[in-house]
C-alpha cells in the first residue's frame, strides 16, 4: 500500500516533468493557486519542486479555503515550504499584479462535485483573465470547477471553471473530461500513472486513434461481398441528404456493399452521387424488406424517414423483425418516443437481437421525458439507465 504522501510526491513530479518537457524557464513568473484539500497539497508540492529551478521570489502561492480544515497531507506540504522559507498567502492577499507566465491550478480535484462559488469562483475568473492575457495555465488532475464524474449538477446553471492549456491527470481519464464541457476547459490532457490502477473501477471507455488501427482489415484477395453488408432504411421526399449521408458513411466505415431502402423520389439522387449503392423502396413487411434484412450484416433505420404512415409501419416492422444489429436514429427514435419503446427493445433483447440508440439532445429528452434530472451527457445517468435496461431484460 503506497502512502498518500508518496502518491502526492509522484503526482507533483509528474506535473513538474510535463512542465520541463515544455521548456520551463528559470525566468518565469509563476502563480500557484492551492485549495485546502489534497489537490491543493499537490499544488504545494509542485511549488516546492518549481523552487528547484525558479527563484522563490518569482513563485507566488495563493491559499484558498479554511486552513484549519486542511488535510494532514496539506499541512505536511505546507511545512516543507516553510522550511525553505517559501511564502504562501491566503486569498486575496498578495495576488500577482502583472500577468504570470505560468499558473498552476490546484484548487479542487476529483473529490469536488459542486460548482465554484464566492472566493473560489472569483479566483477561477482571475486565472481565466490572466490566461486571456497570455498566461499558460496547468490544471492538476482536473480543472477546478469541472464536475469529474459528469457534466454539471444543474443543466440550467452557468458554471465557473478554470480554463486550462494543459491538464495533467493521474491514473486514468475522468468521465467529465471527455464530454463537450470537459473538452472545452481541459486543453491538452496528459495521463500520468502514479499508482497501480488495477483496483480502479472502470466507468467507461474512450475510443482513441490507436483503437482504430487495424479496425477494418481487408483480405488482399477478397471482394466486396466479404467486407460487410449494410442496409440503410432512410430518406424521404425532401430528405435525400439523410439517405446520402448514411450511404457514404457506411462505405466510409469499410462496408463492401450497401443497400438503401427509401422512397422513389430519393433513388435518382442516390444513384447519381453514389453509383455503387443498391436501392429499393421500403414498405412494411414486403418481400423486398425481408430479403434486404436477410442479405445484410447490420441495419440502420430512421434518418430522414419522416412521420408518414408507411415510414412508421416500416420502423416498427424493422424493430420487431430485423435479426441483425440495428442502429436506430432520428425518426426511428421519434417513433420510439411515441410508443412503449422499452417493451419493443426488451423483446429484441430477449430474441438476442442487438440494438443501438443514437439520440441527439432533443431526441434523448423525448425518449426519457418521464425521468427527472436527465442529462444526455451524464455518463452516470446513462449507466444507470443501461443497468435498469439489463434488469428489465433479465426479468
Amino acid at each position: 500500500m503506497i502512502s498518500s504522501i508518496l502518491l502526492m510526491e509522484r503526482a507533483a513530479l509528474s506535473v513538474y516533468d510535463e512542465l520541463l518537457k515544455r521548456g520551463l524557464s528559470s525566468s518565469e513568473e509563476v502563480w500557484v493557486v492551492c485549495g485546502h484539500g489534497n489537490n491543493g497539497a499537490d499544488g504545494l508540492a509542485i511549488a516546492r519542486l518549481l523552487s528547484e529551478k525558479i527563484p522563490s521570489e518569482k513563485i507566488h502561492i495563493t491559499l484558498l479555503g479554511d486552513e484549519d480544515k486542511a488535510t494532514e497531507e496539506w499541512h505536511m506540504q505546507r511545512s516543507f515550504l516553510k522550511k525553505r522559507e517559501i511564502e504562501a498567502y491566503p486569498y486575496p492577499d498578495h495576488l500577482p499584479v502583472a500577468v504570470p507566465d505560468l499558473i498552476i491550478d490546484a484548487v479542487l480535484g476529483i473529490g469536488s462535485d459542486r460548482p465554484l462559488r464566492s472566493a473560489y469562483a472569483e479566483c477561477a475568473q482571475k486565472i481565466n483573465g490572466f490566461r486571456k492575457e497570455g498566461a499558460y495555465v496547468v490544471s492538476v488532475d482536473i480543472p477546478s470547477g469541472l464536475i469529474p464524474s459528469s457534466v454539471k449538477t444543474d443543466p440550467a446553471e452557468e458554471l465557473t471553471v478554470v480554463s486550462a492549456d494543459l491538464t495533467v491527470t493521474f491514473s486514468a481519464l475522468k468521465p467529465g473530461m471527455l464530454l463537450p464541457l470537459g473538452r472545452k476547459y481541459c486543453g491538452e490532457i496528459v495521463v500520468r500513472s502514479v499508482a497501480d490502477t488495477r483496483s480502479l473501477k472502470t466507468q467507461g471507455f474512450s475510443v482513441e486513434k490507436k483503437d482504430l488501427c487495424g479496425f477494418v482489415k481487408r483480405n488482399p484477395d477478397g471482394n466486396k461481398s466479404m467486407f460487410g453488408k449494410v442496409l440503410s432504411v432512410s430518406g424521404s421526399n425532401g430528405m435525400a441528404g439523410a439517405a446520402l449521408l448514411n450511404v457514404r458513411a457506411a462505405f466510409g466505415a469499410g462496408a463492401g456493399m450497401v443497400t438503401c431502402l427509401t422512397v422513389k423520389e430519393v433513388i435518382p439522387t442516390l444513384l447519381l452521387m453514389v453509383p455503387s449503392v443498391m436501392t429499393g423502396e421500403y414498405e412494411n413487411g414486403s418481400a423486398l424488406t425481408d430479403d434486404a434484412i436477410a442479405w445484410s450484416d447490420a441495419v440502420l433505420i430512421g434518418c430522414g424517414l419522416g412521420k408518414g404512415e408507411n415510414a412508421q409501419k416500416t420502423i416498427r416492422y424493422m424493430i420487431e423483425h430485423a435479426d441483425k444489429p440495428l442502429v436506430i436514429d432520428a425518426d426511428g427514435l421519434n417513433y420510439l418516443s411515441l410508443e412503449n419503446f422499452k417493451d419493443l427493445l426488451i423483446e429484441r433483447k430477449k430474441k438476442g437481437f442487438k440494438t443501438i440508440l443514437t439520440p441527439h439532445p432533443g431526441e434523448f429528452a423525448r425518449l426519457f421525458s418521464d425521468k427527472e434530472e436527465i442529462s444526455h451527457q451524464d455518463p452516470v445517468v446513462l449507466m444507470k439507465l443501461a443497468d435498469r435496461s439489463e434488469e428489465h431484460t433479465s426479468e
